[in-house]
């Protein structure tokens, strides 16, 4: 017969450190995204009195102002335009994280997407110098989604691919279907709860990619890279200009294109070499959007 007596004192110790400390982090995440909505509500409305005056001032009294003071007001508006955009991606984030955010579903060409994006950054690019090639595929199969916000995620990862690729830089956009097997939307009807149903059977998706030739995403941060406030980082990188080369914002852009891919049903991730602020490896950032297969389409017509 043996006896053995341990001391689980410590362990009993350890274990309630660690539910307190996961409470706790629960209790940051809650004000952080508390906060989020807060600040975003409480900064909409003096910002729409600005741009509002801003606009008359330049608009309807611009003969009364000398030359210094109209452009003064240009910059004033050109900084609240900028504020107003990290509002909007604010309560976006604030609605993707509380299931709020409301969505319109429409049948269009993944191409059309990746055209209305484009326009968007036009003036970007220009600005920037670089060269913008589209590698459209030719019939498609149609995507479900919601338009605009699936061309704000694409312009939001073709805006990350203008700022972190140099002047000059090439930029490429890919669009083309594939066949995966089908991402794990639901749980299973039947059988054991809990279990996701998912089989060998493969699925059409359209595939969009951006290719940058820029500084690369290091491997330990492509997985991350889409959390909240992550582009943060050292706020001596920080620009006031949305598109100078290695400028960081607020660290909300990729995440709200993941939120609103994953609402769609999709996927979205990034491949890299890694970072190398010197050889410019480049990155692709893929979103995989579930197609309308050809049986489908005609049924909705």
């Amino acid at each position: 017969m043996q006896l053995i007596v341990r001391d689980a004192t410590r362990e009993e110790e350890v274990r309630q450190q660690l539910e307190r400390a996961a409470r706790e982090l629960e209790r940051l995440n809650l004000m952080k995204n508390s906060f989020l909505g807060l600040a975003s509500h409480e900064l909409k409305t003096p910002l729409t009195i600005i741009l509002g005056y801003v606009e008359l001032l330049l608009n309807e009294m611009s003969e009364r102002l000398d030359d210094g003071t109209r452009e003064m007001l240009r910059h004033i508006g050109r900084a609240s335009d900028r504020l107003a955009e990290i509002v909007r991606d604010m309560v976006d984030v604030s609605m993707l994280d509380n299931r709020t955010l409301e969505l319109m579903s429409q049948e269009i060409s993944a191409n059309n997407l990746v055209g209305n994006a484009v326009e968007k950054s036009q003036d970007a690019v220009r600005q920037r110098r670089q060269k913008l090639h589209l590698e459209l595929a030719d019939e498609l199969p149609s995507v479900r989604c919601d338009q605009e916000r699936m061309t704000q995620a694409i312009s939001n990862i073709l805006g990350n691919a203008i700022k972190f690729t140099p002047d000059y830089g090439l930029i490429r956009i890919r669009t083309r279907l594939v066949m995966r097997p089908r991402l794990p939307e639901k749980f299973a009807t039947e059988g054991i709860d809990g279990v996701c149903a998912v089989d060998n059977s493969l699925y059409p998706y359209v595939e969009i990619a951006v290719i940058d030739s820029g500084i690369g995403v290091a491997k330990h941060e492509q997985e991350t890279i889409f959390d909240k406030f992550y582009e943060v980082g050292d706020v001596e990188e920080h620009s006031s200009g949305k598109v100078a080369f290695k400028s960081r914002g607020a660290g909300l852009g990729l995440t709200i294109v993941k939120g609103v891919v994953d609402m769609h049903g999709g996927a979205v991730w990034v491949e890299s070499p890694g970072y190398d602020p010197e050889r410019f490896p480049g990155s692709t950032f893929y979103i995989l959007l579930p197609a309308i297969p050809p049986s489908a389409a005609d049924s909705l017509a």
